[in-house]
C-alpha cells in the first residue's frame, strides 16, 4: 500500500480543489493507494486559520492595490531559503503535521499551497522526514516564496512559461514537470450530458452567462447584474455569490424592484451545481483563479475577466488572454457594450473556444497521481 500525504492550507479555495482532486483520482482508480488530504492549520490551528483567510480577503478587498504591490515587492526581493513568509507561517503547524507524518507513515507528501510546501522544505531541510516530496503549482504564475520548492523531489506546473521564472528562483531545472493543473475528472473528460434545466431553473433557449466573481465579499457581482439588466436584449444570468450575502441580498432586492427586466436573474449563494451551470452557459465572467478559469477551458467555456483581478490574478490574465483562452476589459463600463457585442458577433466567442480546444494541458491529476505512484512505490 502506498500512502500519499497531500497538505494544503486555509487562503483561496483553488489550492484546496486541487488537493481534493488529486485525493479523488486517487480513490476512484488506485485501489493500492491511501490517499490523505490535510489542511496544515485545522483543526489544531484554527485561530491561525481564521486570521489568515479573513485577513487575506479583507486585504484583497479593501486595498486590492497595496495587495498587488505587496505581490511584486515580494516577487523581486532577494531569494533566502532560510526565512520567508511562506516558511515562517508554515511552521506554525509543524508539531501538528510532524505528528501526523509519523503515524501516517507516507511513502510522498504533496504540498499546494505555498505555507504547506514551506513546511515541508524547512522538514526536509532539517532531515526529519525521509519520503518523497512534490510540490503542485495551482497558478499561471508564481505565488510568493515558490524558492521552497527548490528541495522537492519534483514540482508539477501549470504550464512550460512559468518553468523558467522557477530557475530564477533558484528551483533546479531537472526537477520541474509540466503537467497542468488538477481539477476534477469530470472536466477532464467532459461530454455533454443531458440536463434536467427545469431544475436548475435555466432557459436552455436563452444566451446564458455564468457569473463567479462574488465569493469571500470580493467581485462585483451586484455591481455587474445592475449593468447588463439594462440590456434590452432577452439573456439570462447564473449569479453565483458564494458567502458574500451582501451581494446576494442585494441582487435580491434589485431583481425585487425591477420586475420587468429582460434579462432573467437566477441568484444562487452557494451551489453544488457549478459544473452543470458551467455546461450550460455561453459565457463565463469572474476571477481569474487558476483552477475556475481551467475549468472552463477544458470544457470550452469562453472566460471574460471584468477590471483589475485581484493579487497575484493579473497574472493568470496575462497568460489567459496571451494565449485566447480570455477577454480582459479595463472598465466595468464597457461591459454593457462587449456584452451586446458578443449577440451581434458569435464569432468573437467562438474563436475563444478554438484557442480552448488546442489547450495542452490534459488529464493533470492522471499525470501527476501516476508519477507519484510510480516514483513512491519503488
Amino acid at each position: 500500500m502506498v500512502k500519499v500525504l497531500i497538505l494544503t492550507a486555509t487562503a483561496g479555495s483553488g489550492h484546496n480543489a486541487a488537493a481534493k482532486s488529486l485525493d479523488k483520482y486517487y480513490k476512484d482508480n488506485y485501489k493500492d493507494v491511501d490517499s490523505l488530504v490535510i489542511d496544515i492549520f485545522k483543526p489544531d490551528h484554527r485561530i491561525i486559520a481564521f486570521v489568515i483567510n479573513e485577513l487575506h480577503f479583507f486585504l484583497l478587498k479593501i486595498f486590492p492595490s497595496l495587495m498587488r504591490l505587496s505581490y511584486r515587492l515580494n516577487d523581486k526581493k532577494k531569494i533566502n531559503y532560510k526565512i520567508n513568509v511562506a516558511k515562517t507561517t508554515g511552521l506554525r503547524a509543524k508539531r501538528r503535521i510532524q505528528r501526523i507524518i509519523k503515524e501516517f507513515k507516507p511513502d510522498a507528501i504533496v504540498s499546494t499551497h505555498p505555507f504547506a510546501l514551506g513546511l515541508v522544505s524547512y522538514l526536509k531541510e532539517k532531515e526529519t522526514i525521509d519520503c518523497k516530496t512534490y510540490y503542485v503549482v495551482t497558478d499561471y504564475c508564481l505565488l510568493p516564496d515558490s524558492e521552497n520548492a527548490y528541495n522537492m523531489d519534483k514540482v508539477f506546473t501549470s504550464c512550460k512559461e512559468i518553468n523558467n521564472d522557477l530557475v530564477k528562483k533558484g528551483v533546479p531545472k531537472k526537477i520541474l514537470l509540466s503537467t497542468g493543473i488538477p481539477v476534477d475528472d469530470k472536466y477532464e473528460n467532459y461530454k455533454e450530458e443531458l440536463i434536467d434545466y427545469d431544475e436548475i431553473e435555466v432557459n436552455p433557449d436563452l444566451f446564458t452567462i455564468l457569473l463567479m466573481n462574488g465569493g469571500q465579499g470580493i467581485g462585483h457581482n451586484y455591481e455587474i447584474i445592475k449593468e447588463l439588466g439594462e440590456l434590452k436584449k432577452e439573456i439570462q444570468i447564473i449569479s453565483i455569490n458564494g458567502s458574500n450575502r451582501k451581494a446576494k441580498n442585494n441582487i435580491d432586492k434589485y431583481i425585487r424592484k425591477n420586475q420587468d427586466l429582460k434579462v432573467k436573474i437566477i441568484n444562487k449563494g452557494f451551489s453544488d451545481n457549478i459544473f452543470q451551470y458551467m455546461q450550460v452557459s455561453d459565457l463565463y465572467i469572474g476571477k481569474a483563479g487558476g483552477i475556475s478559469t481551467t475549468e472552463c477551458i477544458k470544457i470550452g467555456l469562453p472566460i471574460l475577466i471584468p477590471e483589475k483581478p485581484p493579487f497575484h490574478e493579473i497574472y493568470n490574465v496575462d497568460f489567459l488572454v496571451k494565449n485566447g483562452y480570455a477577454i480582459y476589459i479595463k472598465s466595468m463600463k464597457n461591459l454593457k457594450k462587449d456584452i451586446e457585442g458578443f449577440l451581434r458577433n458569435k464569432k468573437i466567442l467562438e474563436d475563444i473556444k478554438v484557442a480552448q480546444s488546442k489547450f495542452e494541458y490534459h488529464d493533470s491529476a492522471k499525470k501527476i497521481c501516476s508519477y507519484i505512484y510510480k516514483n513512491s512505490a519503488e
